[in-house]
C-alpha cells in the first residue's frame, strides 16, 4: 500500500490496534457503536472497518462507511444493525439510505498506511508554496515567497525535471502564476529558485511534482461541490493527501476541523500536521 497518506486513523477503541487487513474505513459519525463480546465500544471518525465486525448506529445516529472491496460509499441512519463483509454490507436491520461509488484512487487513499513528512518540513523554506517536496493538483499552479528585503523586482527560475531547458522570468510581486502559454506538463516534476533582480543574493527555492493527468481526472470526480457533505469532503481531502498535495488537503481539513471544533481525531491531526 502506498505511504503517501499521513496517519490520520487513529481509532480509541481496541479495533485501532487489530492486525487484519482492514476492508472499509469511517468517513463519517455520530451515536454509532462496536458491538462485540457483548460490549458497545463507541466508534470514530477515520476508524478502520474489519471483517465480520457488527455495527450499531442508534435512532438519529448517523454512520458513513467506505467499503473497499466494492469502492462504495454508504450512508446508514438509524437505528440499524450491520455486520460488514469483506466485499458487501448486512443489514441486520434498517438499510442503507443511500450508497455511491468510487474512483480506484479513493480505496488507495482511505486505505494507506502512515505517511512520514518531517524531514520535508524541516527543510522547507518558510513562507515558500508550494511546500518544498509536495504535489500540485493544477499545471498553472501559484507559487509564493516571503518578501526579501528592500526589493520588489525578482528573477524566479524554473526547471522542468525532466531535461526541458530552465525557464527565466522577472516578476514585481511575491508570487507568480504561469499563463495558458506557460502552462506546466502534468505529471513532470519542478525545481524553482528565486532571488532579488539582478544582485548575486541567495534567495528561497523549492520543488514540487504536478499531478499526472489521469490523476487530475480522478480528482476532478471528487471535486466537493458547495453543497457536499462532510464525509465527501473527507474522501476529497484524503484523496489529496494520498496523491500528495499537502498544502491543498490541509486547507479542506482545516474547513472541516473548524466546522467540528468539538472533534477530538481533527484537532490531533491538525497538531501534528502544522
Amino acid at each position: 500500500m502506498s505511504l503517501l497518506l499521513s496517519g490520520l486513523l487513529l481509532a480509541s477503541s481496541s479495533l485501532a490496534a487489530d492486525r487484519r487487513e482492514p476492508v472499509g474505513a469511517v468517513l463519517d459519525v455520530s451515536r454509532a457503536s462496536t458491538m462485540a463480546d457483548g460490549k458497545s465500544l463507541p466508534i470514530e471518525l477515520f476508524e478502520y472497518l474489519y471483517d465480520q465486525q457488527r455495527i450499531k448506529v442508534a435512532e438519529e445516529g448517523k454512520l458513513v462507511l467506505s467499503l473497499s472491496a466494492n469502492r462504495t460509499d454508504y450512508v446508514i441512519q438509524g437505528p440499524a444493525l450491520v455486520r460488514v463483509g469483506t466485499s458487501q454490507l448486512i443489514f441486520e436491520s434498517g438499510k442503507a439510505f443511500s450508497s455511491k461509488a468510487r474512483p480506484d484512487v479513493v480505496v488507495s487513499a482511505l486505505l494507506a498506511g502512515p505517511r512520514t513528512q518531517g524531514a520535508v518540513r524541516l527543510r522547507a523554506s518558510r513562507g515558500v508554496l508550494p511546500t518544498s517536496g509536495s504535489v500540485v493538483t493544477s499545471n498553472r499552479p501559484v507559487l509564493s515567497w516571503p518578501a526579501l528585503t528592500g526589493q520588489s523586482d525578482y528573477e524566479l527560475r524554473i526547471a522542468d525535471g525532466n531535461g526541458d531547458a530552465e525557464q527565466v522570468y522577472r516578476v514585481s510581486a511575491t508570487r507568480w502564476q504561469p499563463d495558458e502559454k506557460q502552462a506546466l506538463a502534468w505529471g513532470h516534476a519542478y525545481r524553482w529558485r528565486v532571488k532579488a533582480a539582478e544582485t548575486e543574493a541567495v534567495g528561497v527555492s523549492g520543488n514540487f511534482t504536478v499531478i499526472s493527468d489521469s490523476e487530475r481526472d480522478q480528482l476532478a470526480q471528487l471535486l466537493p461541490a458547495g453543497s457536499a457533505s462532510f464525509a465527501e469532503r473527507v474522501v476529497y481531502a484524503k484523496t489529496l493527501e494520498h496523491l500528495g498535495a499537502r498544502d491543498e488537503a490541509k486547507t479542506v481539513w482545516q474547513a472541516l476541523s473548524a466546522e467540528r471544533p468539538d472533534n477530538s481525531v481533527l484537532k490531533e491531526y491538525l497538531k501534528a500536521n502544522p
